[in-house]
């Protein structure tokens, strides 16, 4: 079969899905897979380089921690323990308790005057504010190890109606290290659990920024995941027509009753593409969730200063110029029989090979 035949049969084929064989694979290159949607390849590989710590901070960082009623506990804003009758009906005559929405559903709780007698007595503790040793920890490994300008955009969400946001402001990795964070400050802990409206800000404001690097804390409860997953596909379609920069987001469930379903239904979004925004990780033990981290992250970390991809034409692709993460994505023209991934002083070259059993049907 000739080139031209070669590829007519390619283009005729309707999407498949394939992963390289090794013995065709490159030896700086595995799991190089391919997607054909339409008359685009989606590729996506791992380069086998060990991270560069002295090249490593290519990408845009922000942290977003979620406000919502369900996570009071995490902040140690959770009352814990029950108050004898005739101090509760003490409190309620004196007008220290009030109702409140918690994510959708109505719960008695104890005004401050209430909680600040009622621990004076040792009738109730509060819970241990989790978010003031997690939250510095992620902000310190990624203004450290990961972000171009060494801070991390740090604010909370769904506050209010579920839809508010809090911004903090850009903290590097030695402010972390004396954060206090028990809550938001402008805005009420939220009735709801809307993610949408935190990633629509970060994929504002990392537009520009050619890797942008998204880590938000949640317990898992998310109102608008269908949404979600629509901004999703939206944002993946604009990345592979190169109208946005590539975007990564890590969700971090937390907390004794965290919701995994959401979480790992966002994990495995398939966009149809070559661009998967998601991964996920629970924390469960704290002493590890940082290793956790870095493991979940450890494709988004540098292993070259910088490189680009081109087609068989010599058509530049895709472009890294603040450096390449160790997992990448980006798509060719059905056409081209092969790619060029160009870094600081050598080029290497990956031809497609099509399995002969697709092309034989």
């Amino acid at each position: 079969m000739s080139s031209d035949e070669h590829f007519l049969a390619i283009s005729e084929i309707n999407n498949i899905d394939f992963t390289i064989a090794a013995h065709d694979t490159i030896g700086e290159f595995s799991n190089v897979t391919v997607r054909k949607r339409g008359q685009l390849f989606h590729i996506q590989l791992t380069l086998l380089g060990e991270p560069q710590n002295r090249f490593s901070r290519a990408w845009t960082t922000g942290l977003a921690i979620d406000a919502s009623a369900s996570m009071k506990v995490e902040y140690g804003r959770r009352v814990i323990g029950s108050l004898p009758y005739k101090h509760y009906n003490d409190y309620q005559g004196k007008g220290w308790i009030s109702s409140e929405n918690r994510d959708g559903r109505r719960a008695k709780s104890l005004k401050q005057p209430a909680v600040t007698d009622a621990l004076a007595k040792g009738l109730i503790r509060l819970s241990p504010n989790t978010m003031d040793f997690i939250a510095p920890e992620l902000i310190a490994y990624l203004a450290s190890r990961m972000d171009f300008d060494a801070s991390t955009l740090l604010i909370y969400f769904s506050g209010g109606n579920g839809s508010q946001l809090e911004t903090v402001g850009e903290i590097t990795a030695n402010e972390a290290a004396s954060l206090t964070l028990d809550g938001p400050e402008q805005m009420m802990f939220g009735d709801k659990s809307l993610l949408l409206p935190a990633l629509k800000y970060f994929a504002d404001r990392f537009k520009d920024a050619p890797l942008g690097l998204i880590v938000f804390v949640t317990d898992g409860q998310i109102d608008d995941l269908n949404e979600v997953i629509k901004y999703t596909n939206q944002l993946a379609s604009e990345t592979v027509a190169n109208k946005r920069p590539s975007l990564k987001c890590v969700l971090v469930g937390v907390g004794e009753a965290i919701d995994e379903v959401a979480l790992k239904q966002l994990g495995s979004h398939d966009t149809g593409t070559h661009v998967n925004l998601w991964d996920y990780m629970i924390v469960s033990e704290l002493q590890d969730f940082l290793r956790i981290f870095a493991e979940v992250v450890r494709d988004s970390q540098v292993v070259a200063p910088k490189g680009a991809v081109f087609d068989s034409r010599g058509n530049k692709v895709k472009d890294f110029p603040r450096g390449i993460p160790g997992r990448i994505g980006f798509t060719l023209p059905v056409t081209s029989p092969w790619f060029e991934l160009e870094l600081p002083g050598q080029r290497l070259r990956q031809t497609v090979t099509i399995p002969a059993y697709i092309l034989r049907g």
